[in-house]
């Protein structure tokens, strides 16, 4: 039997991990904009 962390690592989705790390790249870069504007 699987545990449950190992399923979703095996079904997780390389897309949606390909966008979290954009999505988390230009929250930080609104960030970085905002405290240097």
């Amino acid at each position: 039997m699987f545990d449950l962390k190992e399923l979703k690592l095996m079904f997780l989705d390389p897309t949606d991990l390909i966008i979290n790390n954009i999505n988390r790249f230009l929250s930080s870069n609104k960030t970085i904009k905002f405290i240097f504007s």
